[in-house]
């Protein structure tokens, strides 16, 4: 008992000491500068109209609609931010920190049961040293706080299924915080399928047991969700308005001239799904694999070709000898999660971040099981060896680590690091401001962003290359002034064009080097339809 006793107090050690070193990481290179053209500015600008007691609204827009796009739950935990500060940027990364650390913490109390307290801290380490993982906890992004609450739901789902009682807090823990985590990010919902296969197939218990545990946690969980969405419907008017069950639909949300998708559209996405994401699993498990292939020049190029492919089938392989165990609910989400990003119709970096956690597990658990094959016969030397390995990776992962805190400790203006063009969108911004009636309405690719630095609602011009559609959405929103940005891909595709062919509609008001403002001049019969 003591030596138990005294085992827990050094494992608590050893987590504080991690936590409290990554927290120093961390916060140091804290700034108050937007880093992309993300969803950053979208979620602070929520967070801003829920302080201002405006309700739920997108405030860049004219006439301020309730907006259905993103959950509220992540702009309600940054609103006291705003309440408090106004709109600090540095505040709201630092309760993205808060959750990005939380939730390394949280992998320790996850794994520790299952696997012991070793395991669970290596990989609690190599989460908060994990380069990517490090970066998008520097953003304002809700991928941190879903990993956490999503955490917080499995480790009650496995505290629930071992339970005699099928009316216990653990049953509505599972459901709080499942409920918590698609409010946070729209991927929660695929918690609700997991648990419900876990709860009913899991031989655990009699099966009428397993049936009122589905139930608890459907009812805990339900309520909110089903308000929510009803709120969403009320608001849009229509079913299929929710803007993420359309870009499923589409074969391209940025380009809607492409039409829906077929069945062969989702099988041409799922082959570029599964390599983007293995390319991505590659580079949480390792940051830059080929790094060392680089003093070989003549093998450089199969490395950057395969390597990558090779580190993200390691992954597979770690999550199959897994299930072979015998699965938990976290891997009938992880499985339920790749499935959607390798058939959703574009992909970004950002939507893996929630499973860095599971990756570097199935990762680690692949190599230990392989490194046990190998070394069976010698466990001296396997314990060697995999000491070594681990060793390795965390190298690895600390040279990307140093590579995103000297970018965010060295950060000095917004944008700090893009491309000279994307730059120059701030520079129009300021000229909007200054020269522009304070009620202008501008159309561009990034209102949000517009109204953060120019303080003029915007609205946002068609993703279709149909010439006549954009010029109608121009007369049909009315906007005074047009930002056409040179960075864009969709400005470049869809709204440079309708410029160039009627230069009597736009009339420059500022020449940039990469793009430029259009003040509207609408025709006579125009004027007098506003």
């Amino acid at each position: 008992m003591m030596n138990e006793r005294s085992s827990r107090v050094w494992e608590n050690i050893a987590l504080a000491g991690i936590i409290v070193i990554l927290s120093i990481t961390y916060l140091l290179p804290l700034n108050g500068y937007l880093t992309s053209f993300s969803d950053n500015a979208t979620y602070a600008l929520l967070a801003k109209s829920v302080a201002a007691g405006r309700g739920y609204r997108s405030i860049w827009s004219p006439g301020e609609p309730p907006h259905y796009h993103y959950p509220f739950f992540f702009p309600l935990l940054l609103s006291p931010v705003v309440l408090l500060s106004g709109m600090n940027f540095l505040w709201m990364k630092a309760v993205v920190v808060f959750f990005a650390l939380f939730a390394a913490c949280l992998t320790f109390v996850f794994y520790r049961g299952s696997v012991g307290p070793v395991w669970a801290l290596v990989t609690s380490l190599l989460v908060g040293l994990c380069p990517r993982f490090f970066w998008f906890a520097h953003q304002i992004s809700p991928e941190t706080s879903y990993l956490a609450f999503s955490l917080l739901a499995l480790i009650f789902a496995e505290r629930y299924i071992k339970e005699d009682r099928w009316l216990s807090g653990s049953g509505f823990a599972v459901g709080i915080f499942a409920t918590f985590a698609y409010l946070t990010h729209k991927s929660g919902i695929l918690l609700l399928p997991a648990f419900f296969i876990y709860f009913l197939a899991k031989k655990t218990g009699a099966f009428k047991m397993r049936l009122a545990k589905t139930f608890i946690f459907i009812a805990a969980s339900g309520l909110l969700f089903f308000l929510w969405s009803l709120r969403d419907f009320l608001h849009s008017e229509e079913l299929l308005a929710d803007t993420h069950f359309v870009q499923f639909l589409k074969v391209d949300y940025y380009g809607e001239h492409l039409g829906q998708a077929h069945f062969l559209d989702y099988l041409g996405s799922m082959g570029s799904g599964l390599k983007f994401y293995l390319r991505d699993m590659a580079q949480i498990v390792l940051f830059d694999a080929t790094w060392p292939f680089r003093l070989w020049p003549s093998v450089i190029g199969w490395a950057e070709a395969y390597l990558p492919i090779l580190l993200g089938l390691v992954v597979v392989g770690g999550y199959i000898y897994r299930l072979l165990k015998g699965p938990k609910a976290v891997e009938i989400y992880f499985f339920l999660y790749v499935g959607l990003l390798f058939i959703w119709p574009f992909h970004t970096g950002r939507h893996i971040i929630p499973l860095v956690p599971f990756i570097i597990f199935y990762f680690l658990w692949a190599i230990k099981g392989f490194l046990s094959f190998v070394f069976r016969r010698k466990r001296r030397l396997y314990s060697k060896v995999l000491v070594i390995f681990i060793i390795i990776v965390a190298w690895f992962a600390m040279r990307g680590f140093f590579f995103y805190y000297e970018r965010e400790a060295n950060r000095k203006f917004h944008m700090d690091g893009l491309a000279p063009a994307a730059q120059e969108f701030l520079e129009m911004a300021s000229f909007i401001k200054e020269k522009t009636p304070p009620k202008s309405i501008v159309m561009s690719r990034k209102p949000p962003h517009l109204y953060i630095f120019s303080d003029r609602q915007g609205v946002w011009f068609p993703y279709t290359a149909d010439k006549e559609r954009v010029l109608g959405a121009i007369y049909q929103g009315k906007p005074d002034y047009l930002l056409a940005d040179g960075f864009s891909r969709e400005t470049d595709l869809y709204l440079w064009p309708v410029i160039r062919e009627n230069p009597d509609l736009f009339v420059p008001v500022y020449q940039g080097r990469y793009g430029a403002v259009f003040k509207v001049e609408y025709s006579r019969e125009k004027k007098e339809a506003r």
